[in-house]
């Protein structure tokens, strides 16, 4: 009865055999953030509309063509998180928050705009480390993956 069955010794070796970088691999905030997934997330009745996202401010701003262009910050059980809104705007099509994860100040995650258009991006969880960095932007169009125009986006935060 001491038989082990085959597939389950192979289960038990692949899983011995996962080396410790993999598991290091997965993205977490800086040290002493409470580690969270580190996607752009969306909220019921999006940022501005949830009464759960608590103490909302706007930390960049700039007056376009296309609107107020915002990058917002508040609090999400406790945890700084960014999104981005466009105000006053006719001609927007999207609103994307750009995310730098490593300081080099280029875009590794784009937010698009939460569910209907309401003006707001998704959200994502803000760091103390200073490689994070987010600015906000307003689009003609919905390809949140594309590069912002210079004209139409905050600086850095």
């Amino acid at each position: 009865m001491k038989r082990i069955f085959p597939a389950l010794a192979v289960a038990a070796a692949l899983i011995l055999s996962i080396p410790a970088a993999a598991a290091a691999a997965v993205p977490t905030t800086a040290a002493g953030d409470v580690a969270v997934q580190q996607t752009c997330f969306g909220v019921s009745g999006g940022a501005e509309g949830n009464s759960l996202i608590t103490g909302k401010h706007t930390v960049r701003s700039l007056t376009t063509s296309r609107g107020t262009i915002q990058l917002r910050a508040g609090y999400r059980n406790g945890q700084l998180v960014g999104w981005a809104r466009v105000l006053n705007a006719d001609v927007v099509s999207g609103v994307v928050m750009k995310v730098d994860l490593n300081g080099d100040r280029i875009v590794d995650v784009s937010c698009g705009a939460d569910g209907a258009w309401d003006g707001v991006s998704r959200l994502f969880y803000a760091s103390s480390s200073s490689d994070r960095a987010f600015k906000a932007c307003a689009r003609l169009d919905y390809h949140e993956e594309r590069p912002c125009h210079p004209d139409h986006q905050t600086g850095w935060w």
